[in-house]
């Protein structure tokens, strides 16, 4: 009788839990906050990347920076982010507005599409860049490895 006491109050408890022990309550968890790291890409070469971010209802945005040693090549713009879904991997998109070169149709002469990870405490990833603001090139791929300031 104490068993059947016992494992109807175990299902109870887990009935009326607001989560399910099945599923992870959040794989990936939130990217809001300051991160910072190295960055290296076929254009700038090796530098820093830094992310201001920000959640917001339908993913994240904020601001970007990279910075190399050659400051022609450094830029900085606004990004745009939807966490993984079940139809879509997580995403972020960086775009550098105006200035130096001619505009791309939305007005935007830089767009990089980023694919990443958190891992460890880590926003990891690789991205392919396009634009004008890339010079005479128009493209280049890099890969990043980022830390958690605040």
């Amino acid at each position: 009788m104490s068993r059947v006491l016992t494992a109807i109050l175990t299902l109870i408890v887990v009935a009326c839990s607001d989560s399910n022990p099945m599923e992870p309550e959040d794989p990936i968890g939130s990217v809001a906050g300051i991160w910072t790291g190295d960055v290296e890409e076929g254009y700038g070469g090796a530098g820093t990347l830094r992310l201001e971010l920000r959640d917001d209802q339908w993913g994240f945005n904020g601001t970007f920076a990279f910075t190399f040693d050659d400051p022609s090549r450094s830029r900085s713009g606004t990004v745009k982010g939807e966490y993984a879904s079940d139809f879509l991997p997580a995403h972020m998109a960086l775009t550098t507005p105006g200035e130096p070169c001619e505009p791309l149709v939305d007005g935007t002469t830089h767009h990089q599409s980023f694919n990443w990870v958190v891992e460890n405490g880590r926003l990891r990833g690789n991205y392919t860049a396009v634009g004008c603001a890339l010079g005479e090139d128009l493209a280049t791929t890099g890969s990043f490895d980022l830390t958690r300031l605040e």
